[in-house]
């Protein structure tokens, strides 16, 4: 030891100590400075006894240098061991109050002139001391003196725990009150706070208009930890209307109904209880264990109240209202709702199954925590701690209090004495569990007192676990060490005795145990995810969400019975969901999200199909789950299978839905619900389609007729608002709109004509047309819409007349163009007229068609420029479209049969009815009829998913294996499984190319 030291060696103290301490000895000799030369050493000899003699002396003397008069302060110190020794110690056990000591210094001095700590203070004390101190207070003000009462207090505690002026279950019960105090003076500001503004709540259902606050959990028993959360319920007692206040001239106002002014007044009790005021809380409040969890209300009647329990209460909800305890709130109403919480906890029903339950509670939070680790280092819930004793308790409790009233109390030690004195718990286990939960509370205590730390768990390091001990009153810590795991080895082995289950196998645990449990699946559990495809930790957590509840939704115990029946119903619908783990969390979300939702529940249960069906379109995004988690009103036309059946048709529907809205609405909200049905409609037949029970084909034809229906009832607004032109005109669809197959997630390419030569004066109406078809409104656009094919292109005037579209055909337009006019076909306006137009303009071809050599070589240049054009993105292995073998290599080579024939003026558009034309001309065999027709329908569907899934109009074939994967299981509703594989799908594409060479070759 150095000479610098040599005050800490006069006072005895031991190297590793003194070593520690040495930094903060020249501030020590600068605070005692001036007094007699002993003081200093007396001093530090005292400070070498306590638990940690360098964190002792580093607040001494921050004590010292805050008193405002230091030499009565040490003279104090020096008259009085029993002050010196347990102020000292308190310096060295808990920095928390050491800081309280010293932001306020004449705090300790208050402590030791009355006899406060030796004296148990009660609820009501507090209360009394509370509102003396705060009555005529402001409310900024109000909060910092409840803040400053707080912290006074717990010094006091600390101090009468450290002088061992109280055992270990008054100083938890002194704890519990402090709080009661402070939220029940809370309470009083905010209902009166409440009533100045909005009135005093009435009511007539013969219960007080009143609100009751609820302790539960530890605060409830009154056992409450150093630094822990308050657990809260609130209930009142009826609905109703407050009486208002006064305005200037006597009228009552500001009424309000009883629900909100008691929500609102829970929400500021919470919200002042919670939230940091000047750097600190009071309490933080947790209200999770109110009826229906975080998404139940802040506040509930007590009708709302009784009817839960009764209906849908837990078992865990018996074990936590076991602890319950009123705390604010008038104690006639209390006693009604007390009467309702005894019926329902100490309820006859279900006793077979109590041990069972409740074991399989205690496990799932055993595996709440982290590690096996974590599992030994915790002394509340791990292995032989807290929550095992008080699981044991609460076990006999709830299966004996149904006859005996006297065994319903709260606390776990006063409990524990009861069933040992009846003899319904052995003397032989008693004794020893009681000894056992005073040992671990101490404990407990101790690791929270440090740092005011919400804190159970045991240090590893052993000079950690060292200080513990010392700090818990052994100088031993070998012993310390021998005693806790003796104590916790007996606690456990009582628990798998009165449980028969201990922890259980974790390898033996079912999926639905360890979802709830939150740990990680393994064994069997393990493989059945990985072959659902739900192993990911996305996935994961989601399944947990669904079992467990999340922070709007929380299954009742009807509910997670339905939930278990439904998890194996989502792991048997996983391998045919496109994106599995998507697809849980987005059912996941709509459970959150939906209202009713425990009644979906039930319904997926029963109809793992339904559930299925739901998957796979929550599954394939992001448009379906977006559009499904948006409407859940769309639900009953899902479940009635509107649009899973071929004869269902949406634009049949939609043009009845119009004709109705627009007699009923405004102008807007018409259009809002015309795009509404739009969506819904997308809706249907893009599951329709997944499911099987349309075919893409089907779903494409389906899709172009809703679009017609959809400008037809747009046309119709514009004629109601007389912004149509006299005169007679056409819209034409043009490419797969045109040919009536329009495919998911596609433009309307449109041309508008008008026979007046010239059409401007149907300018103004066509903008409008395409600006109410096209603009972003909600709910969404009705349709993009694509104008460039029209003469002229994207330079030219919207509308176009007859005759200008007559000559650009007869002296202007190129072979390409006319490929393009084999999609026209007139979809809105005059339609007869229109078709005589396309006819008459099909018919230039004949006159300006090129010799079949020229053809054929330009419709080669075309395709080739057209596959050159395509750019694949670095996720893409081909384009389905424009790539080798892909829908472009059909078009063109069907161009060509009919081209080369000379026969564009055909009015035919739809690629099966143009194959069957073509086949019986014999311009195609039946064999290559047979390949066009199967290899489109399989692109198609193809091409139809990729879009789903992407939500854009991308035709691109991934080329990593798990989008491949999600894409093989989006369209196995249609097609047979490894029809998607890559390999399989660059082999047909290599045919039809083949395919298409050998039919231009002709």
């Amino acid at each position: 030891m150095s000479a610098a030291a040599e005050p800490l060696r006069e006072a005895g103290w031991p190297e590793a100590e003194a070593a520690r301490a040495l930094p903060f000895l020249p501030a020590f000799e600068a605070v005692v400075a001036g007094f007699p030369g002993s003081a200093g050493t007396e001093l530090l000899r005292t400070l070498r006894y306590v638990a940690d003699p360098a964190m002792g002396l580093r607040n001494l003397i921050r004590y010292l240098e805050a008193v405002p008069d230091r030499k009565i302060v040490v003279h104090g110190f020096l008259e009085n061991t029993e002050y010196r020794h347990l102020v000292f110690s308190l310096f060295s056990f808990s920095q928390y109050l050491s800081d309280i000591i010293v932001e306020a210094p004449e705090r300790l001095a208050q402590m030791f002139r009355t006899t406060a700590l030796r004296r148990e203070k009660s609820a009501e004390d507090y209360v009394l001391q509370l509102q003396g101190q705060t009555a005529a207070l402001d409310w900024k003000a109000f909060r910092t003196a409840v803040q400053a009462y707080k912290r006074r207090e717990l010094l006091r505690i600390g101090l009468r725990d450290l002088g061992e002026f109280a055992r270990e279950d008054v100083l938890l019960r002194e704890l519990a009150h402090l709080a009661d105090a402070i939220v029940r003076v809370v309470y009083d500001r905010v209902v009166a706070d409440l009533s100045e503004k909005h009135g005093e709540p009435s009511g007539a259902e013969g219960l007080a208009p009143a609100l009751c606050v609820y302790a539960m959990g530890k605060h409830g028993s009154e056992e409450l930890n150093f630094s822990s959360d308050v657990d809260l319920v609130f209930v009142y007692g009826c609905e109703g209307e407050t009486e208002g206040a006064a305005d200037a001239e006597g009228r009552r106002v500001r009424r309000i109904s009883n629900h909100q002014f008691f929500t609102t007044a829970a929400a500021r009790i919470v919200e002042t209880v919670n939230e940091p005021w000047e750097g600190r809380r009071l309490y933080r409040v947790d209200t999770r264990l109110r009826p229906d969890g975080a998404a139940g209300p802040l506040a509930i009647s007590f009708a709302a109240f009784a009817a839960y329990l009764e209906r849908q209460g837990r078992t865990f909800e018996q074990v936590a209202w076991l602890r319950s305890r009123s705390i604010a709130g008038p104690e006639e109403l209390s006693a009604r709702f007390d009467e309702v919480i005894g019926k329902f906890v100490f309820r006859a029903e279900g006793r077979g199954a109590l041990a069972q339950e409740v074991a399989a509670l205690k496990r799932r939070i055993d595996h709440e925590l982290l590690s096996p680790e974590d599992r030994t280092r915790d002394i509340k819930r791990g292995t032989g701690g807290i929550r095992e004793i008080e699981f044991i308790v609460a076990l006999h409790q709830l299966a004996h209090g149904v006859t005996d009233q006297s065994l319903r109390i709260r606390g776990t030690i006063a409990s524990l004495d009861a069933l040992a004195e009846k003899g319904l718990l052995p003397k032989e286990d008693a004794v020893p569990l009681r000894r056992a939960y005073f040992f671990f509370r101490r404990i407990e205590h101790t690791l929270q007192m440090m740092h005011e730390e919400q804190t159970h768990r045991l240090p590893v390091d052993l000079a950690e676990l060292a200080d513990l001990a010392l700090r818990c009153g052994w100088a031993d810590p070998a012993a310390f060490a021998e005693l806790l795991d003796s104590e916790r080895a007996f606690v456990h082995a009582r628990f798998r005795h009165y449980f028969a289950s201990g922890e259980g196998d974790p390898e033996a645990m079912g999926l639905l145990d360890y979802l709830a449990m939150g740990k990680e699946p393994a064994g069997a559990a393990r493989d059945q995810l990985v072959r659902a495809g739900l192993d990911s930790p996305d996935a994961l957590r989601a399944l947990r969400e669904l079992v467990g509840g999340t922070s709007t939704y929380a299954p009742s115990a009807r509910g997670g019975k339905h939930i278990e029946r439904m998890i194996p119903a989502v792991l048997a619908a996983g391998p045919r969901i496109p994106d599995p783990p998507a697809g849980v969390r987005a059912l996941a979300q709509l459970l959150a999200e939906w209202k009713g939702a425990s009644m979906f529940v039930e319904l997926f249960a029963d109809h793992p199909k339904v559930l299925a069906m739901l998957l796979r379109a929550l599954g394939t995004g992001p448009l379906l789950p977006r559009l499904v988690l948006a409407h859940p009103e769309w639900m009953d036309d899902l479940l009635a299978g509107t649009g899973l059946v071929p004869e269902y048709e949406g634009a049949v529907r939609v043009s009845g839905e119009w004709q109705t809205a627009k007699l009923r609405f405004t102008r807007e909200d018409a259009l809002r619900r015309l795009r509404l049905w739009r969506q819904r409609e997308q809706c249907l037949m893009g599951i329709a389609e997944l499911e099987g029970t349309s075919t893409t084909a089907e779903v494409a034809e389906k899709r172009a007729r809703l679009a017609e229906s959809v400008l037809d009832s747009v046309v119709d607004l514009l004629r109601e608002t007389s912004e149509v032109p006299a005169g007679r005109w056409c819209l034409f669809g043009m490419g797969g709109f045109g040919a009536g197959e329009l495919p998911a997630v596609g433009d309307l390419d449109l041309v508008f004509v008008a026979e007046d030569d010239p059409a401007s004066a149907f300018v103004p109406f066509v903008a409008e047309l395409v600006r109410i078809v096209s603009e972003q409104a909600s709910p969404g656009a009705l349709w993009p819409v694509d104008l460039r094919l029209r003469p002229d292109g994207a330079t030219g005037p919207l509308a176009v007349s007859a005759e200008r579209v007559r000559r650009y055909y007869a002296r202007e337009a190129g072979t390409w163009e006319f490929i393009a006019l084999l999609k026209a076909r007139p979809v809105a306006g005059n339609l007869a007229w229109g078709a005589e137009r396309l006819a008459e303009w099909r018919g230039e071809w004949a006159a300006r068609m090129p010799g079949r050599e020229e053809l054929r070589r330009e419709i080669r240049d075309m395709r080739a420029r057209t596959q050159a054009a395509s750019k694949l993105p670095r996720t893409a292995l081909f384009d389905l479209k424009r790539g080798v073998g892909g829908l472009w290599d059909i078009d063109f080579a069907l161009a060509w049969l009919r081209l080369s024939d000379g026969d564009a003026g055909t009015p035919e558009t739809h690629f099966g009815a143009t194959v069957a034309e073509l086949a019986a001309r014999g311009r195609l065999g039946s064999e290559q009829a047979a390949a066009l027709l199967s290899h489109s329908a399989l692109l198609r569907t193809i091409q139809s998913m990729v879009r789903l899934l992407r939500e854009s109009a991308e035709d691109y074939y991934p080329e990593k294996p798990a989008p491949q994967e999600v894409l093989a299981r989006a369209v196995s509703g249609q097609l047979d499984a490894g029809q998607a594989a890559p390999a399989a799908m660059m082999a047909r594409m290599r045919r039809m190319r083949a395919l298409h060479e050998e039919l231009l070759a002709t």
